[in-house]
């Protein structure tokens, strides 16, 4: 049985049923692996730090798909 299930979505609520199922996993840090975090950056036009990069929002990469959020769940918690 691989017990961390990775689930994801490209909106604040998640979809109902199981919409946002990935993928389950044998290890968290599997499961953690297949997510890449992508910073969303701006580059600054006025004042003191006026050509400097900041980051204004987040998004992660899984597969090909990028989503606002994502979570881990160890479905052993669930069956108990």
């Amino acid at each position: 049985m691989k017990p961390f299930l990775l689930i994801a979505g490209d909106s604040y609520y998640p979809k109902g049923g199981v919409g946002n199922w990935i993928r389950t996993y044998a290890t968290f840090e599997e499961a953690k692996s297949a997510v890449s975090l992508i910073q969303n950056k701006r580059t600054i036009t006025k004042g003191k730090r006026k050509g400097e990069e900041e980051v204004v929002s987040t998004d992660y990469l899984i597969g090909e798909t990028r989503y606002d959020w994502y979570d881990i769940v160890d479905l052993r918690e669930w069956t108990e």
